[in-house]
């Protein structure tokens, strides 16, 4: 055994042992710690740029993260982070969160939610805004007090020149009060007031109630001339609003940690107190019955987590957050970053040709390939279409395949790919729907370094054959002319469609359905990239008629659906049955992802529009992947680069239902573990780049037969070399399989892995991640 496999089969007997010591603990403390319900923890990581987290748990000790890790709600509002969230549930049932919207900001951020899920739009309330000398407003709690039916929130803030018998210089002159205003409707906010002045620096308020009497938890925020940064406990002398009394002693030790960000459950008559150790990472808790005495107790939390609150859930408010993190999301269809799609069936057989994006801009572009799949559900490439070339120089990007097009010549099939390098439209040549393909007319070097072999001199030619055989071609900006029929010119001058709107437009395609020609088109670009038509019952080339909803593909904000652009219809064959395939803007940049959805046409042929969806099409043959064992498995990892946040701005193009102007959008995206076996091509586990040994590892929970794996790889197309490892209780470890030569291809299998519990995935060479892991049963 090498030393890395004894220091892995260590690391594993430790982590077993000590997971046992915590479920005893857990155990012994759940037989006198009762829980009413469920219950959920909103934190969040790093400093808040990502937005807030979600963890579940059935007895207050042990949480799980969900959401696959992704974030509930992102920063829209104020400096744009959301640190300290505080969320409490009102007697209708209705979820309300406040959070720190920055460090420096004069108000806190405020949402609504039903679910915990879906949150209404983000709101600023500028409770310090009236303060010229207010430096911030830190770590809102919000409290609902029954007896006063009013939602109570309260924060810490310094204002300069105030409390000068506490104020020193080691806080970075910080120097804190509680403060507080309290609204029945988060429409109107009473004036700030001053809520509670201990004589000390104070931040992190928590509130409580017990046996009548109302309680606070504060951090005691003292630097000089000893720092202290422990937790108290301040009792009211009257109502929700004080007045308070002195600060009991430190019930929190500094010297194991300094502590802050406090949270209360409440079991029977036994309280929980979560806090946020600050200078240390990670979380600890106590327990009490009488907020005098107070014990440790252990708890598992999710990584990195920090300062958050905890709130009390329905069962039925926890099932539908178990169900949607484990719901399946058809879209993307490929596990991997392209876009432009087209997609055509040949011979029983989908071939979707796409961009591959490298997020790299436009500076380099990926290598082409092309995806194959029976079901319009599982795809899968291996190798390049023209492997002959090197697509990784700056000098040479393929882009926007076109609609391949396919004829007998001498008694074989020839298929002909129209696609884009370094401005003109080429055409090339193959035997095979896959390749390799050549130039049609020309060397393959000469591809994107004579512009004369190309067939039209722009961008996205898309071909479209009639049926009397001819062919018509189609490119950017509404240009469109007669193709040769040796399909590798034009014949006679291109001609000019004219659209409702004059905006920016490119990937044009034809379709034909019941006599009538169909010429699509997009609008602008980015985020408010969209799809509109025209019809025509005369020719290709029109004259066209414009319908009165002309775009029919356009951004589903609340669905999580930005940009839908460059697409392709299709159709089912021999049914009268289309789907259109078209990029999600994904991150912005080279990041877009395809998706596939249904369209539809009304009576009088007008299509209708198309529901964009992150749902997709769904299994159009059986079930999806049946007996895969690592479907939502638990997951290790060796690293994972932090959340990545995009941002976008609509640019409305004055249609019926566009977005307000300006309106902003943010996107966090996780490279979390987890995110490999969540049966989603949207998600992906992404090592961190200074990893040396990137590695994952799955749980499938049970020692299992497995036949075969499945690696989805980043980046596919770039190649990857990597080893497969097996073992049966973490410790003892063989080999399932390998590819030790770099290969471009997606997904890598590992075939007759043998028994096993846990499977773990070394990458030797290529990206160092995953958009997905399966596992069969032998």
């Amino acid at each position: 055994m090498t030393t890395a496999k004894r220091a892995c089969g260590k690391r594993r007997r430790y982590t077993r042992v000590i997971s046992c010591i915590w479920l005893a603990c857990g155990v012994l403390l759940l037989a006198r710690f009762s829980c009413a319900a469920p219950y959920v923890f909103s934190f969040f990581r790093d400093n808040g740029e990502a937005g807030v987290h979600l963890a579940l748990s059935e007895d207050a000790l042990n949480w799980r993260e969900i959401n696959g890790g992704r974030p509930v709600l992102i920063p829209r509002v104020g400096g744009r982070l959301t640190r300290d969230p505080s969320v409490c549930r009102g007697p209708d049932g209705v979820f309300h969160m406040v959070w720190t919207t920055s460090w420096k900001d004069k108000g806190f951020g405020v949402a609504h939610s039903t679910n915990l899920l879906d949150w209404s739009e983000q709101r600023f309330v500028p409770v310090n805004e009236d303060e010229p000398k207010a430096r911030n407003t830190w770590a809102p709690e919000i409290f609902y007090d029954g007896a006063t039916g009013q939602y109570v929130v309260i924060w810490a803030t310094t204002i300069e020149g105030l409390f000068p018998e506490t104020q020193v210089q080691g806080d970075k002159g910080h120097n804190h009060r509680i403060y507080a205003t309290t609204t029945r409707d988060f429409e109107t906010w009473t004036p700030k007031r001053l809520f509670y002045d201990g004589g000390f620096n104070v931040i992190d308020a928590f509130l409580f109630k017990k046996d009548g009497r109302y309680g606070m938890l504060v951090k005691d925020e003292t630097v000089e001339p000893v720092a202290r940064k422990n937790l108290r406990v301040v009792w009211s002398e009257g109502g929700v609003m004080g007045p308070w009394g002195a600060a009991g002693p430190a019930f929190t030790d500094n010297r194991e940690a300094w502590a802050e960000g406090p949270a209360v459950i409440r079991g029977g008559d036994r309280w929980l107190v979560y806090y946020d150790k600050y200078n240390k990472g990670g979380y600890g808790a106590v327990e009490t019955r009488d907020y005098v005495s107070f014990s440790p107790v252990a708890v598992t939390l999710p990584k990195g987590i920090r300062h958050g609150t905890i709130v009390e859930v329905d069962a039925a408010t926890a099932r539908a957050l178990e169900a949607h993190d484990r719901r399946v999301e058809w879209n993307p269809v490929v596990p991997d970053t392209i876009a432009d799609p087209t997609v055509v069936n040949f011979d029983g057989t989908y071939y979707l040709y796409a961009t591959t994006d490298v997020d790299q801009e436009l500076r380099v572009s990926g290598i082409p390939v092309v995806w194959k799949s029976r079901d319009l559900l599982n795809w899968s490439f291996d190798g390049s279409l023209m492997p002959d070339l090197d697509w990784t120089a700056p000098d040479r990007k393929y882009w926007a395949p076109g609609r391949v097009l396919r004829r007998q010549e001498a008694g074989a099939w020839k298929y002909y790919l129209f696609f884009t390098c370094e401005g003109p439209t080429y055409v090339a040549v193959a035997d095979r729907p896959e390749g390799p393909f050549r130039l049609a007319n020309g060397e393959n070097a000469e591809i994107g370094r004579n512009r004369a072999k190309g067939v039209v001199p722009d961008i996205d030619g898309c071909p479209f054959v009639d049926d009397d055989g001819k062919a018509t071609i189609f490119w950017r900006k509404r240009q469109a002319g007669r193709l040769r029929d040796d399909w590798l010119g034009l014949e006679g001058a291109p001609v000019t469609i004219k659209t409702r709107s004059g905006a920016y437009s490119e990937g044009p395609f034809m379709i034909k359905r019941g006599g009538i020609y169909y010429y699509f088109y997009t609008l602008s670009g980015h985020v408010d990239y969209r799809n509109a038509y025209l019809m025509s019952k005369v020719s290709p080339l029109g004259p066209f008629t414009t319908p009165d909803e002309d775009v029919v593909v356009r951004s589903d904000l609340a669905g999580g659906v930005w940009g839908p652009g460059h697409g392709f219809a299709f159709e089912a064959p021999g049914k009268d049955e289309w789907h259109f395939a078209y990029l999600e803007f994904g991150l912005g940049g080279t990041t877009r992802q395809v998706f596939i959805d249904r369209m539809a046409f009304n009576p009088d042929g007008t299509v209708r529009p198309v529901r964009v969806s992150r749902q997709g099409l769904g299994p159009q043959t059986g079930v999806r992947d049946p007996g895969n064992l690592a479907e939502f498995a638990a997951v290790e990892v060796s690293s994972a680069r932090p959340v990545r946040i995009a941002k976008g701005r609509m640019g409305p193009i004055d249609y019926p239902g566009d977005a307000p102007k300006g309106v902003e959008l943010l996107r966090a995206e996780s490279y979390a573990g987890a995110n490999a076996t969540d049966a989603s091509n949207g998600t992906r586990w992404w090592a961190e780049a200074k990893d040396a040994l990137p590695w994952l590892t799955v749980d499938l929970g049970a020692v299992r037969e497995v036949g075969r794996c499945e690696l989805a790889f980043i980046f596919p197309t770039r190649g990857h070399a990597w080893t497969l490892e097996r073992s049966e209780d973490g410790r003892v470890w063989q080999l399932g399989g390998s590819q030790t030569e770099r290969a471009a291809r997606s997904p890598h299998v590992a075939a007759a892995v043998g028994r096993a519990r846990y499977l773990r995935v070394r990458v030797l060479a290529g990206e160092p991640g995953l958009w997905s892991f399966k596992a069969f049963q032998r």
